[in-house]
């Protein structure tokens, strides 16, 4: 960790001035962590698109319901959003449990706390793009008139990605390469990252439940009528 954090005419916190602060940015594995969050991407990516195709098959005994899968596909990437601010809100920046490189790089100094800050920010901004693509969808969703606007597959979607995106984060950034754990200043850090999951399974679980209920086709309704 570079220690010359003051040099003449830079503030210490700032990322585009401080030329200390952008060494430690590049020397710290910043393509290394850019490729791991990225990679959480796209594995929840692939997660979504796989639920949605299981529900788009519709099963025969489904023929008489509306589509749900156009409303789980886009509650499924709102929950997962929903999660990551909650993570980086409550647990990064409130109660300051962790922050996304605190296992690796602890934040015992304000050039190690502004390291681990830029990547907090890096996720939020990954989080914020993952909302603009829920809401499109969900703006797609109120167009299609064959498509299931349950309230219960809304919420229950959303709950099963929030679910979804903390069993995936865990598992990758406490587990596999342990970027943070849950609470770091813990007695025992992984039993908490255990509870993290536990609980996340149970929140999967709930949300898969919630999506059991279906909306049914209206007596008049027609294919033919839809565009």
């Amino acid at each position: 960790m570079n220690t010359d954090v003051y040099t003449e005419g830079e503030t210490i916190c700032c990322v585009t001035c401080n030329k200390a602060l952008q060494a430690d940015l590049w020397s710290n594995g910043f393509f290394q962590y850019l490729a791991i969050l990225l990679v959480i991407v796209v594995l929840l990516a692939l997660v979504v698109l796989s639920i949605g195709y299981v529900y788009r098959l519709r099963p025969g005994r489904y023929r008489a319901m509306l589509n749900p899968a156009p409303l789980v596909t886009a509650a499924l990437v709102l929950g997962i959003g929903m999660g990551g601010f909650v993570d980086g809100i409550v647990f990064h920046q409130l109660l300051q449990w962790h922050q996304m490189l605190s296992a690796k790089l602890p934040p015992d100094s304000v050039t190690a706390k502004s390291v681990n800050m830029f990547w907090d920010g890096v996720f939020h901004l990954l989080m914020l793009v993952d909302v603009g693509v829920g809401i499109v969808l969900l703006w797609w969703v109120g167009r299609r008139r064959e498509a299931d606007k349950s309230g219960w597959l809304l919420a229950g979607g959303m709950l099963a990605g929030w679910g979804i995106f903390n069993i995936v984060e865990g598992l990758i950034d406490h587990q596999l390469v342990g970027l943070h754990n849950v609470r770091e200043a813990a007695a025992s850090p992984e039993t908490w990252n255990l509870g993290f999951l536990i609980v996340s399974v149970l929140m999967l679980a709930v949300g898969v439940s919630m999506m059991r209920h279906r909306g049914v086709k209206p007596a008049a309704y027609s294919t033919d009528s839809i565009h």
